[in-house]
């Protein structure tokens, strides 16, 4: 997908593979000081911004590397969370995304049930939450597992790569989050 292509282009090309964290700049021999910003003011910075996408990713892909590297980042910025969290709103909210695992949500089918679990789940407040919607007649991949889809509407509920049995019901569902 683009989101992984991107994020792979990132690593290679802004990350500071000594002591984690990424240069506000890419990697270019004319330049002498390379900067990484960990203020986050008016907008978040980049490394802020970066390790909350790279840490979600690796909650859709279950690819370890994005996930390790997003880690070794954080602690890259940790000395100062502690002395200034103030100054790192954003950072601080990739800390809490990282300490609190997203609740994972897979709804399969392309029916009005489906659509009606859909609805359910953006009805009800859950912070950091994966929603992944396959409406085709396919399996997604999710995590590196199979999800097969049948004809009818299915929701899976996973809580760290952890899944429930499937529900068939907008009740069911509502049960589960």
């Amino acid at each position: 997908s683009h989101a992984l292509r991107l994020s792979d282009l990132m690593i290679k090309e802004f990350m500071d593979s000594g002591n984690y964290g990424f240069f506000d700049t890419y990697s270019n021999k004319n330049i002498v000081v390379r900067t990484k910003e960990d203020y986050d003011s008016a907008e978040p910075t980049g490394n802020s911004v970066a390790i909350y996408n790279l840490l979600r990713l690796s909650y859709i892909t279950g690819d370890e590397k994005f996930y390790d590297i997003a880690i070794k980042s954080l602690e890259s910025f940790s000395d100062k969370m502690k002395k200034i969290p103030y100054a790192m709103p954003q950072m601080l909210i990739s800390l809490d995304y990282y300490l609190n695992k997203p609740m994972q949500i897979i709804i399969t089918g392309s029916d009005k049930v489906a659509d009606e679990m859909t609805k359910a789940v953006f009805r009800k407040f859950i912070p950091g939450k994966i929603l992944i919607r396959s409406p085709k007649s396919d399996s997604i991949t999710f995590a590196g597992k199979l999800v097969r889809e049948f004809t009818s509407a299915k929701a899976y509920v996973c809580e760290n790569f952890s899944c429930k049995l499937p529900v068939d019901t907008v009740e069911k569902l509502e049960k589960l989050i």
